[in-house]
Protein backbone atom coordinates (compact mmCIF):
# COMPACT_ATOMS: atom_id res chain seq x y z
CA UNK A 1 0.00 0.00 0.00
CA UNK A 2 1.33 3.68 -1.11
CA UNK A 3 0.56 6.61 0.00
CA UNK A 4 2.09 9.33 -2.18
CA UNK A 5 1.40 13.20 -3.36
CA UNK A 6 -1.55 11.96 -5.97
CA UNK A 7 -3.75 11.60 -2.55
CA UNK A 8 -4.46 15.26 -2.24
CA UNK A 9 -8.12 15.12 -2.63
CA UNK A 10 -8.38 12.93 0.35
CA UNK A 11 -5.54 13.04 2.59
CA UNK A 12 -7.80 12.17 5.77
CA UNK A 13 -8.20 8.40 5.69
CA UNK A 14 -10.54 6.30 7.87
CA UNK A 15 -9.93 2.50 8.53
CA UNK A 16 -13.03 0.67 8.84
CA UNK A 17 -13.48 -1.09 11.66
CA UNK A 18 -12.10 -4.52 11.41
CA UNK A 19 -8.95 -2.92 10.42
CA UNK A 20 -6.50 -3.67 7.29
CA UNK A 21 -3.33 -6.46 7.48
CA UNK A 22 -1.42 -4.75 4.16
CA UNK A 23 1.66 -7.05 3.95
CA UNK A 24 3.81 -3.27 3.96
CA UNK A 25 2.96 0.73 3.44
CA UNK A 26 5.12 3.02 2.04
CA UNK A 27 4.29 6.88 2.76
CA UNK A 28 6.16 8.60 0.06
CA UNK A 29 4.40 12.09 0.72
CA UNK A 30 6.31 15.29 0.28
CA UNK A 31 3.12 18.29 -0.40
CA UNK A 32 0.70 16.07 0.73
CA UNK A 33 0.20 15.62 4.73
CA UNK A 34 -2.22 12.44 5.86
CA UNK A 35 -4.01 11.43 9.09
CA UNK A 36 -4.89 7.97 9.31
CA UNK A 37 -7.64 7.04 12.13
CA UNK A 38 -9.89 4.13 13.02
CA UNK A 39 -9.56 0.33 13.01
CA UNK A 40 -5.81 -0.74 13.84
CA UNK A 41 -3.52 -1.75 11.15
CA UNK A 42 -1.61 -4.08 11.13
CA UNK A 43 1.20 -5.39 8.57
CA UNK A 44 1.74 -8.50 8.00
CA UNK A 45 5.55 -9.28 6.13
CA UNK A 46 7.52 -6.84 4.27
CA UNK A 47 9.80 -4.29 4.99
CA UNK A 48 6.84 -2.94 6.95
CA UNK A 49 6.03 0.90 7.25
CA UNK A 50 8.54 3.50 5.39
CA UNK A 51 8.36 6.68 5.59
CA UNK A 52 9.74 9.07 2.36
CA UNK A 53 9.74 12.35 1.66
CA UNK A 54 9.19 15.53 3.60
CA UNK A 55 5.41 15.44 4.21
CA UNK A 56 3.84 14.42 7.78
CA UNK A 57 2.20 11.04 8.46
CA UNK A 58 -0.08 11.27 11.59
CA UNK A 59 -1.08 7.68 12.54
CA UNK A 60 -3.90 7.95 15.23
CA UNK A 61 -5.00 4.27 15.04
CA UNK A 62 -3.14 1.14 16.87
CA UNK A 63 -0.75 0.29 14.33
CA UNK A 64 1.18 -2.99 14.23
CA UNK A 65 4.47 -3.63 12.20
CA UNK A 66 6.83 -5.85 12.14
CA UNK A 67 9.42 -3.42 10.72
CA UNK A 68 9.42 0.81 10.77
CA UNK A 69 11.81 3.01 8.84
CA UNK A 70 11.61 6.96 8.99
CA UNK A 71 14.26 8.33 5.85
CA UNK A 72 12.18 11.51 6.12
CA UNK A 73 9.54 14.16 6.75
CA UNK A 74 7.45 13.73 10.03
CA UNK A 75 5.99 10.33 11.38
CA UNK A 76 3.53 11.50 14.11
CA UNK A 77 1.69 9.05 16.37
CA UNK A 78 -1.18 10.45 17.60
CA UNK A 79 -2.40 10.82 20.92
CA UNK A 80 -4.04 7.91 22.42
CA UNK A 81 -2.73 5.36 19.74
CA UNK A 82 -0.23 2.62 20.36
CA UNK A 83 2.57 1.82 17.90
CA UNK A 84 3.87 -1.56 18.10
CA UNK A 85 7.05 -2.03 15.87
CA UNK A 86 8.23 -5.45 16.93
CA UNK A 87 11.50 -5.83 15.17
CA UNK A 88 13.00 -1.87 15.41
CA UNK A 89 12.54 1.26 13.98
CA UNK A 90 15.57 3.05 12.42
CA UNK A 91 15.20 7.22 12.56
CA UNK A 92 17.36 7.36 9.46
CA UNK A 93 16.17 11.28 8.79
CA UNK A 94 13.15 13.38 9.62
CA UNK A 95 11.26 13.12 13.04
CA UNK A 96 9.46 10.99 14.88
CA UNK A 97 7.03 12.58 16.77
CA UNK A 98 5.44 10.88 19.57
CA UNK A 99 2.13 11.93 21.24
CA UNK A 100 0.93 8.08 22.05
CA UNK A 101 2.88 5.01 23.14
CA UNK A 102 5.64 3.47 20.88
CA UNK A 103 6.48 0.15 21.96
CA UNK A 104 9.77 -1.62 19.91
CA UNK A 105 12.77 -3.37 21.56
CA UNK A 106 15.07 -1.39 19.29
CA UNK A 107 15.05 2.29 18.25
CA UNK A 108 17.82 4.00 16.26
CA UNK A 109 17.70 7.89 16.24
CA UNK A 110 20.75 8.15 13.57
CA UNK A 111 22.71 11.33 12.03
CA UNK A 112 20.77 13.96 11.29
CA UNK A 113 17.23 12.43 12.54
CA UNK A 114 15.22 13.48 15.80
CA UNK A 115 13.23 12.13 17.97
CA UNK A 116 10.37 13.89 20.18
CA UNK A 117 8.21 12.56 22.65
CA UNK A 118 5.37 14.86 24.15
CA UNK A 119 4.04 15.11 27.47
CA UNK A 120 1.56 12.60 27.03
CA UNK A 121 4.02 10.25 25.14
CA UNK A 122 5.99 7.43 26.17
CA UNK A 123 8.23 4.40 24.56
CA UNK A 124 7.70 1.04 25.98
CA UNK A 125 9.90 0.39 29.50
CA UNK A 126 11.24 -2.05 27.35
CA UNK A 127 12.67 -0.22 24.69
CA UNK A 128 16.34 0.18 24.03
CA UNK A 129 17.34 4.05 22.52
CA UNK A 130 20.35 4.63 20.32
CA UNK A 131 21.23 7.80 19.63
CA UNK A 132 23.87 8.53 17.31
CA UNK A 133 26.00 10.97 16.13
CA UNK A 134 24.13 14.38 15.46
CA UNK A 135 20.63 12.16 16.31
CA UNK A 136 18.93 14.05 18.97
CA UNK A 137 16.40 12.06 21.61
CA UNK A 138 14.05 14.54 23.34
CA UNK A 139 11.95 13.60 26.25
CA UNK A 140 9.13 15.55 27.29
CA UNK A 141 7.24 13.72 29.35
CA UNK A 142 7.30 13.47 33.32
CA UNK A 143 9.20 10.27 33.65
CA UNK A 144 10.43 7.50 30.46
CA UNK A 145 11.38 4.02 31.74
CA UNK A 146 14.11 2.25 28.95
CA UNK A 147 15.54 -0.94 28.38
CA UNK A 148 19.09 0.67 27.62
CA UNK A 149 20.40 3.89 26.89
CA UNK A 150 23.64 3.89 24.40
CA UNK A 151 25.47 5.66 21.46
CA UNK A 152 27.45 9.37 21.08
CA UNK A 153 24.25 11.31 19.78
CA UNK A 154 22.14 13.98 22.27
CA UNK A 155 19.39 13.10 24.33
CA UNK A 156 17.27 16.18 25.64
CA UNK A 157 15.83 15.32 29.22
CA UNK A 158 13.30 18.54 29.29
CA UNK A 159 11.90 17.56 32.81
CA UNK A 160 11.92 14.14 32.45
CA UNK A 161 13.36 11.21 34.87
CA UNK A 162 14.74 8.67 33.21
CA UNK A 163 15.37 5.34 34.91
Amino acid sequence: MTFDDFGFEQPNVTVAAGGVSPNSIVFANAGVNYTIGGAAITVTAGSGITKNQAGTVTLNANVTTPITTINSGTLTIGSGATFASTSKVDVNGGTLAVNGTVNTPLLSVKNGALMNVAAAGALGSSTTLTVTGTGVATFNNASQTLGGLSGTGTVNLNGTTLT
